[in-house]
């Protein structure tokens, strides 16, 4: 045990040291455009003129505080690392307009830069351990963040799993890229509290997407999809999150998807075949806690879900759709579509108006026309979901229009009573209209709620404080949120809101 004890001290001392050494050596040095020079030595008192100045000088640990200006640059940061203890910050103070970044290093942090009309995307990723946070994007000739890249052979990738990897991108607010706001290859990309808006199609491109992802083991969380519209994009195929694969181990949880616009879905996940005439597979792929909604009145496509595989491709399956809530302002066609997959699990979901009774087609429903499936209904697991459509019409099980069968716990023909729709809070609401409690509250598997957020009182206030989702906010949950403030990731109103709730226990 004394052996044990004395090799982990001694391993204790090495490491202090080593953290002490980089502090030591690490560096803050400015830029100014309007009163630096890049002769200078980088000095608060004698900034250097230029972004790409700094990239030239610093190294692991080091830090570059960039004043506001209007730089007409575009920084490609190359050949230097940072490390896992000392990464190299790039800090942007209010008022930075430039042109973006090419990152092909490791351990760098962008924050807080405005990149407008960029020549390519804004930022291209392709180092790994970077953190890309509070930028605002606006108007790339590309997409808004770029991260890793591809090769032609899906069994066997050279780029796909080693570019771009363990990156955080988070916080970022990006308007009117081309094709899509985001795409990630690579693995264990965690993709956080962004806002993606306005994609368009640009020229001779067809789709204007949210986020598309592929590679590995991605977390997809808190981001909010919106506004993509038809004046900008008429021809467009629009989607909030599109893949063709390959993408393996990807969770989505607690996103916002809104489309207002358009007829196309809220996700499209296919694949396609490589050079060798292989098809991509797409394997354990989950969402939860998330929320898909379409307000273009007359459309009745746009199902939220469209998940498609060539035929008798069994490398495409294992989703799981788990406490979602699919809303439309008028009745449509379906909410989500499965063809040809593998063990689907549709559970504890809400469909708002995610029905119509149209198109009676001879294929395979679940749970009425909510659910479309062109595969053996062994694959597929649908149950203690919320059926219900505001025109008044109820489902039912004998109707063939709606198909069969039913899940054993569904609950059909109730209305949600979400607690604000027009502020985006799809909380049902403890009671229905009529005073009688909310079956939804408790009617999941397990006895848990069904849909994307617990049941709440009829008090309106930011969910976001709500981190673990039981409808309330502790103690623990507002100290988070008020980190979240000091960092400058919300604002104090959101912070006031929350702590009104705390303080009358929900």
């Amino acid at each position: 045990m004394e052996v044990v004890n004395l090799k982990f001290n001694i391993s204790l001392f090495f490491l202090s040291l080593f953290l002490i050494v980089n502090s030591v050596n690490a560096a803050t040095y400015y830029v100014d455009y309007y009163n630096g020079n890049d002769n200078n030595v980088g000095s608060q008192q004698q900034p250097w003129r230029t972004i790409s100045r700094a990239e030239t000088i610093m190294r692991a640990g080091d830090t570059v505080i960039v004043h506001p200006g209007v730089y007409n640059e575009r920084v490609s940061i190359r050949g230097i690392s940072g490390t896992s203890f000392a990464p190299i910050t790039y800090q942007a103070e209010d008022g930075v307009i430039m042109l973006g970044f090419d990152i092909y290093e490791n351990y760098t942090n962008i924050i807080n830069f405005k990149i407008i009309n960029s020549s390519s995307s804004g930022i291209y990723l392709q180092g790994s351990y970077n953190t890309i946070k509070n930028n605002y994007i606006y108007n790339p000739y590309g997409y808004g963040i770029e991260i890793g890249t591809h090769g032609t052979d899906w069994e066997k990738d050279p780029l796909m799993y080693t570019r771009g990897t363990n990156n955080l991108i988070s916080n970022n607010t990006i308007v009117h890229a081309i094709t899509a706001g985001i795409i990630t290859y690579g693995e264990n990309n965690i993709i956080e509290y962004n806002d993606i808006s306005r994609t368009w199609q640009g020229p001779n491109v067809e789709d204007a997407d949210g986020l598309r992802f592929l590679g590995r083991n991605h977390v997809i969380r808190y981001n909010y999809i919106h506004d993509i519209n038809t004046t900008e994009s008429p021809e467009a195929h629009s989607d909030c999150y599109q893949s063709w694969g390959p993408a393996y181990n990807i969770l989505f949880e607690h996103n916002i998807c809104y489309l207002p616009y358009f007829e196309f879905q809220g996700l499209m996940l296919e694949h396609l075949a490589d050079s060798q005439g292989r098809f991509s597979p797409v394997d354990n792929i989950t969402f939860k806690y998330n929320v898909w909604r379409f307000s273009r009145p007359g459309i009745t496509y746009s199902p939220g879900l469209t998940v498609t595989a060539k035929e008798n491709q069994k490398s495409f399956g294992n989703i799981y759709v788990d406490h979602n809530t699919f809303i439309r302002d008028t009745p449509g066609q379906y909410a989500v579509w499965f063809n040809n997959n593998t063990n689907i699990v549709i559970k504890n979901n809400i469909f708002y108006n995610g029905v119509s009774g149209m198109y009676p087609e001879n294929q395979n429903y679940i749970a009425g026309n909510i659910v479309r499936i062109r595969m053996p209904a062994s694959e597929i697991i649908a149950d203690y979901n919320l059926v219900y459509r505001s025109d008044g019409i109820n489902l039912t099980a004998s109707s063939p229009t709606f198909g069969v069968p039913k899940g054993t716990h569904d609950i059909w023909n109730v209305n949600p009573n979400f607690n604000d729709i027009a502020s985006l809070d799809f909380r049902p609401r403890t009671k229905l209209a009529d005073g009688q409690l909310n079956p939804v509250c408790s009617g999941g598997e397990g006895g848990t709620f069904i849909g994307a957020f617990p049941c709440v009182n009829a008090t309106i206030f930011n969910s976001l404080a709500d981190l673990n989702n039981d409808g309330c906010v502790s103690l623990s949950e507002i100290s988070a949120f008020v980190a979240r403030w000091l960092n400058g990731e919300i604002s104090l109103g959101d912070v006031s809101g929350a702590v009104s709730l705390w303080l009358n226990g929900c």
